[in-house]
């Protein structure tokens, strides 16, 4: 599994968005706690906002959760039926292709920096 980046983005405003307020009034907060789960680990596999059906478990989800995060907007299906996807990923969240620039980008400063 790739190791990716140590944090994720979340909005200190999260409670008041009003996908996440849908299901704190329906009393699913085990959705709401599923959804930062998944942003949580879609950083740490570097997957851009992907969860396979075989993370769900790891990120104690179910299909009627992962149902109801459709349902709210805050996951969709992927095309290929092989698991969800956070829309707008790259949008507030650093793609793989960035931090592996980023990366890249830190070795050449370093080997610059230390192999004169």
């Amino acid at each position: 599994m790739a190791r990716g980046v140590e944090w994720v983005a979340l909005a200190t405003n999260i409670s008041d968005n009003e996908k996440m307020l849908s299901l704190h009034e329906s009393g699913d907060y085990r959705a709401a706690l599923v959804y930062v789960y998944g942003l949580a680990y879609s950083g740490r596999v570097m997957s851009d906002g992907f969860i396979s059906k075989a993370a769900l478990r790891r990120i104690e989800g179910t299909t009627k959760i992962a149902q109801r995060l459709v349902d709210t907007g805050l996951w969709k299906y992927t095309d290929d039926g092989k698991g969800w996807y956070v829309p707008d990923w790259a949008e507030y969240q650093i793609t793989s292709e960035t931090y592996q620039k980023r990366q890249e980008h830190g070795r050449k400063a370093a080997m610059a920096r230390w192999d004169k």
